[in-house]
């Protein structure tokens, strides 16, 4: 849990109660670097909305500059919960998902710019 990103949601600004709810919900989840990889279904659980509901929302996030999303896949080659990244507070201005490594058995991500 980020107490940084869930206060910079606290004061964020232009959103509706769910959006507000759901981005709360992310930042529950993420590091200080912003990064978390919940699935809808706990997003739905914990926020009490729809699956369908907490899916709008994140895209609405994403199109507002709030949070970028990432697929990402299980060494099975489906898809597993994306991995997402809270853009609230600053954070390293060069990192976004198109460069970020996700370590799947550490449980970490983090930036590494290309060279």
């Amino acid at each position: 849990m980020s107490i940084k990103l869930m206060t910079e949601a606290w004061g964020t600004s232009g959103l509706n109660a769910s959006q507000k709810l759901v981005l709360l919900s992310i930042c529950d989840y993420a590091n200080d670097d912003g990064y978390c990889w919940p699935r809808i279904k706990v997003l739905a659980e914990k926020c009490d909305i729809s699956e369908r509901a907490v899916q709008y929302n994140i895209s609405r996030l994403i199109e507002l500059g709030i949070l970028e999303a990432k697929t990402r896949l299980t060494r099975f080659g489906t898809q597993g919960s994306n991995l997402y990244r809270v853009l609230l507070g600053g954070g390293e201005a060069d990192c976004t998902l198109e460069n970020t490594t996700f370590f799947m058995g550490g449980g970490e991500a983090s930036c590494t710019p290309y060279i």
